[in-house]
């Protein structure tokens, strides 16, 4: 039986995007292909895969538990949310169709995948196109390099990456998150409502679990 790696699940409140305060219930799966998560590889990784996010990333997705689709399904239904968050590390390195299919089966949650864009979603056309499943892009790679053919919802991480690179990418909504890094900027959160001004085919997302100090 298919197993995954899990570094954690946990309850809180959406805090980005479209989405934005919905209580979520966060499955952070383990591993990412941009990065290894150890601070010494930083830069090692950012000339690799041309990818920014290595030098700045914050998010702990090294180690985590094995555990069987039957068995993340039995945690998942512990913790009802309306909400449940796939995100990693990049989780399309482990996400399939057995566990979103089980998802929909066993939960009255939707279902949200916060991808970097390299993978695409494999799944069927038919689970695809169900309006429970919601696909996130965050790209940490240049947009020729994104396999990812459409999202739900783009959201550009702001200096960091240039919004207007992907500004023709097939989404229905766009958005741009000012880098937190070590703590909140406010710097970057100026600049990101600056450009939203100047760019009114984008939004502003602020990372409201952060100001809220949860996780």
């Amino acid at each position: 039986m298919r197993a995954y790696t899990i570094k954690s699940i946990f309850k809180t409140i959406q805090g980005e995007g479209f989405n934005a305060g919905i209580p979520a219930l966060f499955i952070r799966f383990a591993g990412c292909n941009l990065w290894n998560g150890l601070d010494e590889d930083r830069a090692k990784f950012t000339v690799r895969s041309e990818a920014r996010c290595p030098a700045w990333c914050d998010t702990d997705f090294v180690g985590g538990d094995r555990v069987t689709c039957n068995e993340l399904l039995t945690r998942v239904r512990a913790f009802p949310a309306p909400l449940v968050v796939l995100t990693g590390g990049e989780p399309l390195l482990q996400v399939d169709e057995d566990l979103i299919a089980g998802l929909f089966m066993h939960t009255h949650a939707r279902v949200a995948i916060e991808t970097n864009g390299s993978k695409e979603v494999h799944v069927s056309p038919r689970l695809r196109a169900d309006p429970r499943l919601w696909v996130t892009l965050s790209p940490k790679l240049p947009r020729d390099q994104i396999a990812l053919a459409h999202a739900d919802e783009i959201k550009v991480v702001y200096p960091a990456y240039d919004p207007a690179e992907y500004s023709y990418f097939p989404a229905d909504h766009y958005y741009v998150s000012p880098q937190a890094g070590d703590g909140r900027s406010f710097r970057n959160e100026e600049a990101a409502a600056a450009y939203v001004q100047a760019n009114p085919q984008w939004r502003l997302s602020l990372q409201q679990h952060k100001v809220l100090d949860i996780p």
